[in-house]
Parts: structure tokens; sequence; C-alpha cells
């Protein structure tokens, strides 16, 4: 499949029943999976969902069925790989206080496993103590990422507003690095950041971000070593992005599908309004700077 034409974003809104954000896509088999997080309002109170979507063409996609319902929204899926025949997507628990927007002090990162991509475990805690590093006060993790590099797995979040990452050789026990990655001083405009995706491109590590600022956006860091990170860089996203997500684009996962589609390929969730309202969308790019339809 070559995508030759132009993608009508947003490829899945889900109003009025659900807002639909945190695109997580892999491709597998001829299929498009895309685990996402589904935002439900009911009588004043927000429930999160843990939500896959299926999709061949990236046009028309499945209804989402649901993989996590509880009371701990499960959300924000990071990434699926595969590891000794299981595939694996980490997702944080998201616990909201009464009268509050955002998850509490009690937020996790946990694993799932599955061996079809479609049935999973039940979530199972990275580290119920949460964040443990000496640079941060806070114990709250969200936005996991993983990415393996040699015999080793990095996990990376958020926490305090910036990027934080733990170490694994078994996905058994975290150990939390010394310090940040990437921290809201190293951003031109001193946003925080957040929900990072981190692809291997011409030998070296990219790492895709959102900026916490008004009209969000996309950014990239560069590294080799997973460790340091520089040469941040803000994209570049068609200006028609915004007639319909105002308050701009936000959680891009970024795969290199040029043997399928024939593009590099950022899901993206693009906000509407400034309490989780959003759907989803697909941009192309050739040289991961520029993003279009």
């Amino acid at each position: 499949m070559s995508i030759k034409h132009t993608i009508n974003n947003p490829v899945l809104d889900l109003r009025p029943d659900y807002f639909i954000r945190d695109p997580a896509v892999i491709y597998h088999e001829g299929t498009y999976f895309c685990y996402h997080t589904l935002v439900e309002e009911k009588e004043g109170k927000r429930r999160l969902k843990l939500g896959l979507t299926e999709s061949t063409d990236l046009d028309n996609w499945s209804q989402p069925i649901i993989l996590q319902d509880s009371e701990l929204n499960f959300s924000s899926p990071g990434n699926v790989f595969r590891h000794k025949e299981k595939w694996y997507l980490c997702v944080q628990s998201y616990p909201i206080n009464e009268g509050e927007l955002w998850g509490s002090k009690d937020s996790r990162l946990w694993l799932m496993e599955s061996e079809d991509l479609r049935n999973w475990s039940e979530p199972k805690c990275l580290k119920q103590e949460g964040c443990t590093a000496k640079w941060s006060k806070s114990h709250r993790q969200i936005d996991p990422y993983i990415e393996k590099r040699n015999d080793s797995f990095f996990c990376f979040y958020k926490t305090e507003g910036k990027i934080g990452v733990m170490i694994s050789k078994d996905l058994e026990s975290w150990v939390d690095h010394d310090e940040p990655v990437l921290t809201s001083e190293q951003m031109p405009d001193s946003s925080t950041i957040e929900n990072p995706c981190i692809i291997h491109q011409d030998g070296s590590y990219m790492m895709f971000f959102t900026p916490c600022r008004p009209g969000r956006g996309m950014c990239m860091a560069k590294s080799e070593d997973l460790f340091h990170w520089s040469n941040i860089q803000t994209l570049s996203i068609e200006e028609s992005f915004y007639d319909w997500a105002p308050n701009g684009p936000s959680a891009g996962m970024v795969i290199d599908d040029r043997n399928n589609s024939g593009s590099l390929l950022m899901f993206i969730h693009g906000e509407y309004d400034d309490k989780h309202g959003a759907a989803l969308a697909v941009l192309k790019s050739t040289d991961l700077l520029s993003w279009y339809s």
C-alpha cells in the first residue's frame, strides 16, 4: 500500500460518546493496531478507558473495543514491543480525585501481555512505589514508552514536567536513572514536556515529544545513547490541522512505515478544547520535520 492521496483528518472522532487520545500504533500482518485512551464524560465525572481500533488502509477504522475499564483509569498507551514470543504494551494508571481534571500523585506505569495483539492480560505495575529518583520530589509517573537497547529495557516517562527513564534487564525489576534525560531547561521556551516516543533512525535515536504550552505542537530531539538528548527542533504541522483542532496537536507517535505505506507516519490527537476533548489524526512525512495529510 502506498499513500498517494490526502488523508481525511481526523480519521477517528467518537463524539459525543468519547474523546479519543494518545494513540500507540503497531503495524502487523497487514493491520494497523491503534491503542488509545477513551475519555468518557458522564454526570460531571471523567472516566478514562483503554481502547483498541484497527485499520488496514488508514482511512477506514473499526469501532473501538475496550481493553480496560477500571477505577484506576488505565490510559495513555506508550508502545507495543515483542519479547520472548509475547507482545507487551505499556500503559499508565491515572486515578482522578474528586473535583480534579488530572491524574493524582498515585499515577503509575504498567505492562500488559498478549499473544495476538487483541487479547491482553491484566496490567502489572512496574514499580508500586513509583518514581524513586533523587532528582524528583514526586512519585507520580505517566506517559510510558519502552525502548530496548542491547540486553536492557529503557522505560521513559513523565514526572514533574520532565522525562525520566527507568532501566530493567528482565521487565520485572526497574531502577531509576540518576538524572532526568530531558527537561524544560533544554526547551527554547522553557515549556515542560510529556508523551515521549522513540524511533531508531540512521544510526541515532530520535525522541518525539509534546511541549506543554498553548497550541501544543510536536518537538524532536536526538541521542546516541538514550541518556543524552540534544538538537531539539519544533516540527512543522500543516496549518489545516488547526482548522478542526484549534488547541493543537499532541501526543504524537511516529513509526517508520516506508516499507508498507511508503511514508513515515505520525499518529496523533488534535485537541479541540482544553478539557481532554480530542480526535485522532494521521500525518505523513519524508524527513521527520514536516508533517502533512
